[in-house]
Order: structure tokens, then sequence, then C-alpha cells
């Protein structure tokens, strides 16, 4: 695994053995701004573009940052298209046990363009590792 950046709210590791670039983000993400959130997932999307991983692991168990109706809109518009673009196959999450926020990164996802991607929910990380890998 090879960490990739950190943030204040999360870190990107990939792991180059089986093509999955992850996403864990920080309890910190409770104080996130709105630029906080698009400096970081721009600075992703600049990773996957560089690195072509085929699957994306979200930890976002810890994630207590409530996406806006606009970031939402910003992340279907802005951050979807690039990650299909690069290549991004699957994309697993580890739920979050805070519902509003869960609730937001779900909303993004149903009302997106994210119809690109295999999407699936998982509370335990061999469940996920184990179906990208798939």
């Amino acid at each position: 695994m090879t960490k990739l950046y950190e943030s204040n709210f999360v870190e990107i590791t990939l792991n180059t053995t089986h093509q999955i670039i992850t996403n864990t983000w920080f309890p910190s993400t409770e104080d996130m701004e709105d630029e906080d959130y698009k400096t970081d997932m721009l600075q992703f999307v600049e990773l996957v573009q560089i690195y072509r991983p085929n699957y994306h692991l979200i930890k976002s168990v810890d994630f207590l940052y409530t996406i806006t109706i606009e970031m939402q809109d910003w992340t279907n518009y802005t951050i979807f298209p690039k990650l299909a673009k690069a290549g991004i196959q699957k994309i697993a999450f580890l739920v979050s046990s805070e519902v509003i926020a869960q609730l937001s990164i779900e909303q993004v996802l149903e009302e997106s363009n994210a119809t690109a991607f295999q999407i699936r929910y998982f509370s335990s990380e061999k469940n996920a590792i184990a179906w990208l890998k798939r």
C-alpha cells in the first residue's frame, strides 16, 4: 500500500497489486468546508488520472461532512465523469455510522453520472475488497 496524499480530512492510498485506490476519511471531516472537500476531491481525481486504478474503495465510516446539494451537483458534473474517463469500474463504500452524512453520500450517487460504475455498500473492508477484486 502506497500513500499518495494526505490532508487534514483524508488519506489516499494505492494498492498497485489489485489496482485499488482508497480514500480513508477522518473524523475531522466534521469541520470540513466546501472548499476543503473540493480540494481533496480534485487531488483525488488527479491521482486517479495519473495511476489509472480500476477500483475505488471509500472508507467513509468516519466521514462526517454533509455534502450539500450544491456540492452533490459539483461532484456529479466535475468528479464522476473524470473518474469514468480514467477507468474506474467499481466503487465500494465502507458505510458511515453518521446517518446524515451517509445519506448525503448516497444522494450524490443516486442523482449522479455515476452510472458508469458498479457501486456497492459494505460494513466490512474484507468483503468490500473481495468484491472489488472480482
